[in-house]
C-alpha cells in the first residue's frame, strides 16, 4: 500500500484564512467549500463527518460542498475572486503556489490517496503488467518528490508524516 498526493486545504492570498497560524477542519467549513467535481466516497465520507462535527461543536459550517465545479478549472477562477476553500493536488496547483495567489491551510490524513497495486499468488508478472508497475512507481517517485519540494516551500505549520518527509527529504514509504 502506498500514500501519494494528498490534497491540502487551499485558498486565495488574501483570504482572512491566509494569514492564520493554524487552521482547523471546523475552521475550513465556515466558509463556502468549492468542490473540483464528484468528491470520492473515502474523501467525502470523513469530509461530512467532520462537516457535522463542527456543526455540533457549535460552529456555522456552511452547505457542502457549497458550490461543485465540473473540474479544477473553475474553481481555480471562483477562489481567485472570493473566499471560498478547496482541496488539491498540490502539483495541480504548483504555478499558483509560486506566483504567490494560493496559500495553504493544512490537510487531513483523510485527503491523501492511498493504492496498491494486487496481483494473484503464485502468477507470474507479464512484461506489460511489470512495466506498468515500474512506470506507476516512476511517476509517484517524481510526484513524490515535487510534493515535498512544495510542502517544504509552501506548507505552512506542516506537521506529521509529509512535514517531515519533506524536511529530510526521504521518500514516502
Amino acid at each position: 500500500m502506498h500514500q501519494v498526493m494528498g490534497r491540502r486545504w487551499m485558498v486565495a492570498a488574501g483570504h482572512p484564512l491566509a494569514a492564520r497560524g493554524s487552521v482547523g477542519t471546523a475552521d475550513v467549513f465556515a466558509w463556502p467549500f468549492a468542490a473540483p467535481g464528484r468528491i470520492p466516497p473515502r474523501v467525502l465520507d470523513p469530509m461530512l463527518a467532520a462537516h457535522r462535527d463542527a456543526k455540533r461543536r457549535g460552529h456555522a459550517p456552511r452547505p457542502f460542498p457549497s458550490i461543485q465545479c465540473v473540474g479544477l478549472g473553475p474553481v481555480k477562477r471562483i477562489l481567485a475572486t472570493s473566499d471560498a476553500i478547496s482541496a488539491s493536488i498540490l502539483s495541480c496547483i504548483a504555478t499558483e503556489l509560486e506566483s504567490g495567489q494560493y496559500v495553504l491551510l493544512g490537510t487531513e490524513p483523510w485527503l491523501h490517496l492511498h493504492y496498491g497495486i494486487v496481483s494473484l499468488k503464485g502468477r507470474p508478472w507479464t512484461h506489460a503488467a511489470e512495466k506498468f508497475r515500474q512506470y506507476t512507481v516512476e511517476a509517484e517517485q517524481a510526484a513524490t518528490l515535487e510534493e515535498q519540494r512544495l510542502v517544504a516551500r509552501f506548507g505552512r505549520g506542516a506537521t506529521g508524516r509529509l512535514a517531515a518527509i519533506a524536511k529530510i527529504g526521504g521518500p514516502l514509504p
